[in-house]
């Protein structure tokens, strides 16, 4: 009874696998197809932009400027005129501030 026991358990289990192949193996794949999924993004990528290019040229040949001057360009300085006999503002007389450490602080006779 013990040797069918055996006999079928020796039939029905097959050798056992090599752990370290078998993980090898999966990051091997893993890597491979990260690697294949970049390739083919960096080529989508890479004819999206061509083609994109392709239109920009057309258009800038296109493009109808006169004189070489850009309609939408406007330029950041300004040129004001100061109309005649303009004065720059005189700045308001600070009034003397003083502390008792000054010099110019004098107690009134009333507190001395």
């Amino acid at each position: 009874m013990f040797d069918c026991l055996l006999y079928l358990i020796l039939k029905t289990c097959p050798q056992p696998l090599n752990a370290a192949a078998m993980a090898g193996s999966i990051m091997i794949a893993v890597v491979l197809l990260g690697l294949l999924l970049i390739l083919m993004w960096r080529c989508i990528v890479a004819a999206k932009d061509r083609r994109d290019y392709k239109k920009f040229e057309q258009a800038a040949s296109q493009a109808n400027f006169s004189g070489g001057n850009n309609p939408i360009y406007k330029p950041a300085t300004r040129y004001y005129v100061v109309p005649q006999g303009f004065q720059e503002p005189q700045e308001p007389e600070t009034p003397l501030v003083t502390t008792p450490n000054s010099p110019l602080f004098k107690l009134s006779p009333k507190y001395e």
